[in-house]
């Protein structure tokens, strides 16, 4: 439901309106960027939600107490000048945190709701939680609106679109794709595994963090239960490091191209490992350069790379915390998991769960405002179908090849242009850069508006 409070105005003038559509993390992150940035100005940020809470989201929202965060507590703060932000929030309610805590994800998305309510505390900020489906994104006039499924319309000046992640790819199987009452298509739906029980025999489709949190949570309720993950290379994540390690200076290939950047990454790391030094300190400090690395390649190095070598980059990067790496590895070694290459029989198990990681933002069918801004010529996929096709800010580029300046995009819809967008180290970088972008503009909006008005008088007293 909308708040009624009122809007506050500074020195007269109208707040800038920004609705963000999306409660989750990349929503929340984006309102607690303008929040922090408003510099005293006037800013009325909108933010519309499906779900009654916002700031848990998918990821933290329908996560289990044995589910913990994939990285650690000084590097998940919301605010990307303030890293310790996160730990001060939970020593003030008693939980106990350190800088390199794998935190449980319940208890971030807590901590991502008392975010949203600490941004609409901000003088001169007012934060209005809309509860809603979005269906539809109009610009005219200079403005942008969005229309809800009840039918409501939110006027803004901008939208910033926060989705969130998609379900699972569908699973061909010999030219069909897997349906019936076995097959879990989303296990992040509700009540998806509560079909399964102690007996079933399971298969889990990937091997990547989605099956960890499956296999976990399919543990947890039938102790006895038995399951096979498969992959077509059955590459597990990477766990986290016990201890704190250094982290390496970024990557500098010596010439333009993926091989070149390839070879520069593999030197760093044996030079790290013969050094004595972790591999993870060289991953970790290539990360904030991933997108302007991913920039800098051609389509068919992108190309090259999402086909050949991003899975061993995802595991590598996309590590579980250490705690998780323990209890999967008692699994495994007990039988109870087994972690397969290839693609089994479906026939021999009685369920079968889509673990494979969520599709493309810009997939038809899975979300009915996408369905709209692509039918609309608003919005159109990355090249290579990632993503949305972004301009620099993150604005939507239209059918036509032009980019919005109304209409922007965060989280997973900017994997196809930036590549890394989905973690919350990136997605606060992203929500900072954008902010700035957005009340950079409507101040010199604002202040090309008042040089108008001077003008006018001016000439007005002259005549």
């Amino acid at each position: 439901m909308l708040d009624s409070r009122p809007i506050p105005l500074t020195g007269g003038r109208s707040p800038a309106r920004i609705v963000v559509v999306g409660g989750g993390a990349a929503g929340v992150l984006t309102a607690a960027a303008l929040a922090r940035q408003a510099d005293g100005g006037s800013v009325e940020i909108r933010v519309i939600e499906r779900e009654s809470c916002c700031g848990p989201g998918l990821a933290y929202g329908k996560a289990e107490p044995a589910h913990l965060l994939n990285n650690t507590a000084n590097r998940m703060s919301a605010y990307q000048d303030d890293p310790d932000h996160l730990l001060r929030w939970c020593a003030e309610r008693g939980i106990a945190a350190e800088r390199g805590s794998f935190l449980p994800r319940p208890t971030y998305g807590r901590y991502l709701s008392s975010v949203l309510g600490s941004a609409g505390e901000t003088p001169g900020v007012t934060v209005v939680r809309v509860r809603g489906e979005v269906v539809r994104v109009r610009e005219e006039s200079g403005r942008a609106s969005v229309e809800l499924s009840c039918g409501w319309s939110v006027p803004g000046e901008t939208v910033v679109l926060a989705l969130g992640n998609p379900p699972p790819h569908p699973q061909p199987v010999r030219g069909t794709v897997l349906g019936g009452q076995r097959y879990v298509a989303d296990p992040w739906a509700p009540r998806a595994l509560d079909a399964v029980i102690a007996d079933d025999r399971v298969l889990l489709l990937g091997t990547g963090l989605t099956m960890v949190d499956v296999a976990l949570s399919l543990a947890a309720r039938h102790p006895g239960i038995r399951m096979v993950a498969a992959s077509r290379h059955a590459l597990l994540p990477r766990p986290h490091a016990q201890v704190p390690f250094p982290v390496a200076d970024g990557v500098a290939p010596e010439e333009p191209g993926l091989r070149p950047l390839v070879r520069a990454v593999v030197r760093q790391i044996r030079a790290a490992e013969a050094a004595g030094r972790d591999w993870r300190g060289v991953v970790d400090g290539i990360r904030p350069q991933i997108g302007d690395l991913w920039e800098g390649l051609s389509y068919e190095d992108r190309d090259r790379f999402v086909r050949h070598l991003a899975r061993r980059w995802e595991v590598h990067r996309h590590r579980m915390a250490p705690a998780v790496a323990e209890r999967i590895d008692r699994m495994r070694a007990s039988g109870q998991l087994v972690v397969r290459s290839g693609l089994p029989e479906v026939a021999g198990f009685t369920r079968v769960v889509n673990c494979t990681g969520p599709q493309s933002v810009s997939a038809t069918g899975w979300n009915a405002l996408v369905d709209r801004l692509i039918a609309d010529g608003m919005a159109r996929p990355d090249p290579l179908r990632l993503g949305f096709d972004l301009d620099r800010h993150g604005g939507l580029v239209a059918a036509t090849g032009v980019a919005s300046d109304r209409l922007y995009a965060i989280g997973a819809a900017r994997r196809g242009t930036r590549w890394e967008a989905a973690a919350i180290p990136e997605i606060r970088r992203h929500a900072s850069d954008l902010a700035a972008h957005l009340l950079g503009r409507a101040a010199a909006t604002e202040a090309s508006g008042e040089l108008v008005e001077a003008r006018r008088l001016a000439e007005a007293r002259e005549a």
